[in-house]
């Protein structure tokens, strides 16, 4: 956790030593900037990845236990459109989901804030959570979506034989509607970390 605060000092101190050798004048501040920006972006892609890859496995087993459960089939229709009608299932379908993006993307965000020696601004925490999100989303679309709904059509799924669970348009189609849901979800978490710091 704390091995780029580690290494940020002992870049930082050797800079300044340096430049003291030669005689320069210069806030310590611009020196350390050069040296924690890059650390940010390391810190910020090594957590995007290992979050997004615990993400994909728990989103997995989430989809399981929703299609196990019958919350899934009350949610959607044999077209995998969402049924209109809202029944105790359903209402607690959609709580449970919003519930796992959102505590992925704070869990992310949150892990990122302690890769840092220094507080991190709300664009970064942005990207971190938005970039979690569409890993996990684009899994959703190219593996479970295309590679084991459409493709695999495995038996002990129970999926019906129907256009959408045969056809990779609707699932394209699912996948840009859940774009703005990923924004917003990465506002909001981005925001309450920013906000608990």
């Amino acid at each position: 956790m704390y091995e780029n605060i580690g290494l940020t000092r002992v870049l930082g101190s050797l800079v300044l030593s340096i430049n003291i050798l030669l005689g320069r004048q210069f806030r310590t501040s611009k020196a350390l900037h050069f040296i924690h920006k890059p650390l940010c972006i390391i810190s910020m892609i090594k957590n995007i990845l290992e979050i997004g890859a615990a993400g994909c496995i728990g989103f997995t087993g989430f989809l399981l236990f929703m299609s196990y459960s019958g919350i899934a089939s009350s949610m959607r229709d044999e077209d995998g459109k969402f049924r209109k009608e809202i029944n105790f299932k359903s209402a607690l379908g959609t709580i449970l989901f919003l519930c796992f993006l959102l505590g992925l993307l704070c869990f992310a965000n949150v892990k990122y804030v302690h890769s840092l020696p220094t507080a991190p601004r709300f664009i970064n925490l942005w990207i971190n959570s938005l970039s979690v999100f569409f890993i996990i989303h684009i899994y959703d679309l190219l593996v479970l979506d295309y590679l084991v709904v459409i493709k695999w059509h495995p038996k002990f799924l129970n999926l019906p034989d129907t256009n959408y669970y045969r056809s990779f348009r609707p699932h394209v189609i699912g996948f840009l509607k859940g774009i703005p849901l990923g924004i917003i979800a990465s506002l909001i978490s981005s925001l309450l970390i920013l906000w608990a710091i």
